[in-house]
């Protein structure tokens, strides 16, 4: 009896190794074949969908990131997949995130030409970047934070961009350009009576070089509108003339 309780014991031993060996198979085909191939699908998917929301220009494609964000937490090392992500978080307003992105992107392809290009965009400093694309206004949006449509028979609409806002206190600051039909009185003429027509309070002031001139003579006439916390600021330049309005909304 005793070779046949060696050779179930050995039976026991080989039965055990040979599960070992397959355990360590199957490991080693999900590392090298399963695990690689769903990997690839997260990836393309993922992708996919950030791509998706920069075809729409839905402006905040930030919310399409979370795929890739789980891809990246698995496949740290893929360069294409952080480009994605900084063109992402760049085209959303998110400069200090997209400059760390294009700054990983880099780190693994040192030599790739995007991240470079929007690194030298951004600048050191993400918060100074100024997108002059994003920032424009179009002219009856810009007309509605006015109170009214503005006369297409005076004032000839060049554009209007959102800018920074110059002060804490300051909620919105849009500026636009116009160019006028008019002379520099008809113009401040009419503009006094569009304001007053609004329901602003006026001021009137006229600049010259040094000291206030005569209006016949003025290079510049600025007229300033109040109503609840917004101020119009309206600068008349004699040449042509050129009319800005600059739009501030008060906190």
């Amino acid at each position: 009896m005793s070779w046949f309780r060696r050779f179930s014991t050995n039976s026991k031993i080989l039965a055990g190794a040979l599960v070992v060996v397959l355990v360590i198979f199957g490991i080693a085909y999900y590392q090298y074949s399963v695990y690689p191939q769903k990997l690839k699908k997260e990836r393309n998917s993922a992708l996919a969908t950030v791509q998706e929301a920069l075809d729409r220009k839905a402006g905040d494609c930030t919310q399409s990131l979370s795929q890739l964000e789980a891809y990246l937490n698995k496949n740290s090392k893929d360069a294409e997949a952080w480009a994605a992500q900084g063109i992402c978080e760049f085209e959303s307003g998110k400069y200090a995130e997209a400059k760390k992105s294009f700054e990983q992107v880099l780190v693994l392809d040192p030599e790739n030409k995007s991240a470079k290009n929007h690194l030298k965009a951004i600048g050191n400093d993400p918060s100074k970047y100024f997108d002059f694309n994003k920032a424009q206004v179009d002219q009856n949006d810009f007309e509605t934070l006015l109170g009214g449509p503005l006369s297409a028979e005076v004032l000839v609409f060049s554009r209007a961009l959102k800018l920074p806002l110059p002060d804490s206190k300051i909620l919105q600051y849009v500026s636009a350009e116009f160019t006028s039909n008019q002379n520099v009185a008809q113009t401040a003429s009419y503009i006094s009576k569009y304001l007053t027509d609004n329901d602003y309070e006026l001021e009137n002031s006229q600049y010259g070089d040094e000291a206030v001139i005569d209006q016949d003579t003025d290079d510049l006439r600025v007229i300033t509108g109040y109503k609840g916390k917004t101020i119009l600021t309206i600068s008349i330049w004699k040449k042509q003339p050129e009319v800005h309005i600059d739009y501030t909304l008060m906190q």
